[in-house]
Formats: structure tokens, sequence, C-alpha cells
């Protein structure tokens, strides 16, 4: 039977009250279908097996029990009627295909997919980001069941989401023994409907492409990304998937599945991952999972103007280049962040530079340009603030909403600049100061107000199964 465990989904930011320190006041409950999104990316749950992610004008995409992540997908730039679903849409997975294997003899047998999952989850929706996570076994070509579950190889995926159409995953594997694997591959699988397939219904505009090019990585010729892209006349849509290290050989490229049947088929660009698995010691294992590496992080790209090898570098060496000397002028740069795997102060995670701002009026730093560097995201830990007042870049004030998107959760301020920065910039973000009007709490309102957040706060929605 299964049973759902939520919390009532809120917007929650820190509010500073005369005489009663910092309290968290609740100021406005998560968008709901009517309502609509009003930040940058929402998340909503619409069921106990479907999380949405909306950023508007930009993406819609969605969290599933059954598919996993990105089961739709929707341009709402080309399409804010939403009438073209990008994703294959069978019922094995969505737009990110996880294809593993068990020890072989041969090269046939079946494929375990990231899918079925048992719990996901909302862990923050900030409004400046959205991070949800899915967990549970993988199965036997997709299909429910405990009887397809590989038990010995549970996963757990998070997925840091902005609306730039950054997708950070962080992809683990909770054991603490080793298990062997035949293959490991990560896919993007699309709309059958933009395929190399002469039946598609715009057959050829969207193309595979890798860091040399539109040839199939190979053993000569291995790839840090693939990229589905299309560039019209119908479809306008880039998908990148970037691994954090290491360069692969391809699997599938410019191919798919167009069945006869009722089935909508798809569009296949892929990295076989193997290699960054150790060599396996176990009968008939090529490579294996071993603790204590037993995860790695990668970047999904909903992006639009990511139509050649050269654009999409820009990304991948962003993601995988972080800035070593990222200096910190006011605050505390912070390298032991969970989620920051290499302890440079960037996190891997989530996508962004974290930085500590007690006993800092305010917090200051510089990011260097060694390598472009694409919508950078900062983490800002112990803010326990409001908003900023200002942020500068380079003495120049931004604009909330326009250069910026920023959002407070809990005690941590999170800001992502809606730019490309080809030269170093040197980043102020003021709090908000005594001349921001505070709101107040009657003191009898505190304690119903303490025990309300106590129910609604969390924003955690967790689905799970029992037998």
């Amino acid at each position: 039977m299964r049973r759902l465990h939520r919390t009532q989904c809120a917007a929650i930011r820190s509010v500073r009250i005369l005489g009663l320190g910092l309290v968290t006041l609740l100021v406005g409950l998560a968008a709901n279908a009517e309502d609509g999104c009003q930040s940058a990316i929402c998340a909503r749950v619409e069921s106990e097996e479907l999380i949405r992610i909306t950023a508007p004008g930009v993406f819609e995409t969605t969290l599933t029990v059954q598919e996993g992540f990105a089961g739709d997908f929707y341009n709402l730039q080309r399409d804010p009627d939403r009438t073209r679903d990008l994703t294959p849409k069978d019922p094995e997975n969505g737009l990110l295909w996880t294809k593993v294997a068990k020890p072989r003899t041969t090269s046939g047998g079946p494929s375990w997919y990231a899918n079925q999952a048992d719990e996901i989850d909302i862990l923050e929706a900030s409004g400046a980001r959205v991070r949800v996570r899915h967990s549970g076994y993988h199965h036997k070509y997709g299909l429910p069941g405990a009887e397809s579950s590989w038990l010995n190889l549970p996963f757990e995926q998070t997925f840091t989401v902005y609306s730039s159409g950054h997708v950070f995953i962080d992809y683990a594997f909770p054991v603490n023994f080793d298990v062997g694997l035949h293959e490991f591959t990560f896919i993007l699988k699309t709309t059958r409907e933009w395929s190399q397939h002469p039946d598609a219904l715009h057959a050829g505009e969207a193309r595979c492409v890798g860091q040399n090019g539109d040839d199939k990585p190979t053993g000569s010729t291995k790839t840090a990304f693939a990229l589905t892209t299309s560039d019209g006349p119908s479809y306008f849509q880039d998908f990148l998937l970037v691994m954090d290290q290491g360069n692969y050989r391809a699997a599938y490229w410019n191919e798919g599945f167009f069945p006869s049947s009722g089935m909508r088929g798809d569009f296949r660009c892929s990295m076989d991952i193997s290699s960054r698995f150790p060599a396996g010691t176990c009968t008939n294992c090529q490579r294996m999972v071993a603790p204590p590496v037993k995860r790695f992080s990668a970047m999904l790209g909903f992006f639009e103007d990511v139509n050649d090898e050269s654009r999409a570098l820009l990304f991948a060496n962003d993601f995988r280049n972080p800035d070593s000397q990222f200096s910190v002028l006011e605050g505390l740069r912070i390298s032991n962040d969970a989620g920051d795997y290499n302890e440079d102060g960037y996190n891997e995670a989530e996508g962004a530079y974290v930085v500590d701002r007690s006993g800092a009026d305010r917090v200051a730093f510089t990011l260097h340009a060694n390598q472009p560097r694409m919508y950078p995201t900062f983490k800002i830990k112990n803010w326990n603030d409001l908003d900023p007042r200002e942020v500068r870049a380079n003495d120049v004030p931004l604009i909330g909403g326009v250069d910026y998107d920023a959002s407070v959760q809990g005690a941590t301020l999170i800001l992502q600049l809606r730019q490309e920065w080809y030269e170093p910039v040197d980043v102020v973000i003021e709090p908000p100061g005594l001349g921001i009007p505070i709101p107040v709490v009657p003191l009898h309102g505190v304690a119903i107000l303490a025990a309300s957040l106590a129910v609604l706060g969390a924003q955690l929605v967790r689905k799970r199964r029992f037998s």
C-alpha cells in the first residue's frame, strides 16, 4: 500500500522582529496550479507520483515516480501553450535515462534503469532554485514491482534546478559493499519527432554533438559531454549533458526507436561512462561501484543557444573547471560544504560557490574568468537576513529579477547572476540594513506562528511505498 507523507509547501524567509531576534515568518504559500508561479522557479506537488517544476516563460518539467527526472519537458518561450512535449513519453524513463547492466559473460542481457522510485522529495523551493530528489532501486527495463528491483544497487539522484536551465545532478549509490557492473550509460532521450528517422514529423531537425563535433565519439575522440540540439525551423531547444570529469565514448548517437506501435519512440544521444568506475575484480564484471567512491556529479542544461561544440564547451568547461582562485573579501570561503567533493569552494552537486557571512556586515568576493563563467551561482551560508538590499557587479548596481535571482531559504541566501562573464567580476551583496521597513508580529501571535511553521515550513514532500 502506498502512502504520501507531506507537509504543505511554503515560501519561507527570515524576518527580523524588534525585541524578538530572528524568527521565521511565513510570507506566502507555494503556487498551485491555478495561482501560477510568481518566482523565478517553482515546484509543486500534483500527486503522490509527480512533482512539477516551472520556470515561467522559460521551461517546465517534472519529476515522476515512474519515469524519473524530466518525465515531461516544455520550452515555454517557444511553446507557452505546452503543445510540444520534447520527451519520448515511453513509460520506462524520462529525458534523462540511466542504463546499467549486471556482470555477464556476453553482451546480451537485461538493462536496469534508475526509475520506479520508492521516494520523491522536494528538498528546497526557495524562489531562486528548486532541489528535488528521487531514490529507490534500479529496475530491470524500468518495470515496476519488487521482482524487477536490483536490490544490490540502490540509487539516490538529487537535482538542483535553476531558471537559467542549469540542472546539477548528484548521483549516489547508498551501498557499503562492491557491486559489479557490465556497463553504465547516461543517455539524453528525447522526442522521436525531431529524430533522423524519415517518418519523423520534423525529421532531421535534431542531431547529436560531442566536443569534437557531430561525429560519434569513439575511443580516440572521446567527449566530456553529449548535446542534443535543434535550431529550427520547428523546434528550438538544446539539451546538454556534461560529466564532472573524464571523457567518454558514445553508445547511442543520432539514433533511437521509431515503432509502428502506439508507443511514441525516441531520439538518443549518450555517453558510456563505465570507465569512470574502478576496474572490477568480481567474476564477469568489467567495472564496479566500490566504496568509498560511490557517487558522481553531472550537469544537465536546458538551453536554446547551444548549437555546436564550441558553445557547449563554454558551459562544460565552466562546470568542470570552477574558479580555483575564487577570492572572498568579506565573509569566509567555505570548502567543506556537503556536495563540494574536492573541497575547492565550489559545490559540484549544487553548482554553487559557497561563502559564509558570519561576522561580516556584507559579503564581497571576486570571481575570476580564466574561462567564461556562465550564469554563476553563490550560496551564502549564515546570511540570516531578508533578500539583499543591493547587489553590485564591478561597482554597477544590478536589478533583481533581471540581472540576478536571489532568495533566502532558512539562514542561507542563494544568488544567481543572469549573465555570462568573460572578465573577472567583483560582487558585493548588501544586506537589507536598518532602513528596510520591518514587519511586526504581535507578541500574542508568536506562539501561534511558531506552531504553524512547524507544520508548514519544512518544504518536504515525501512519498514512500510500504508493503
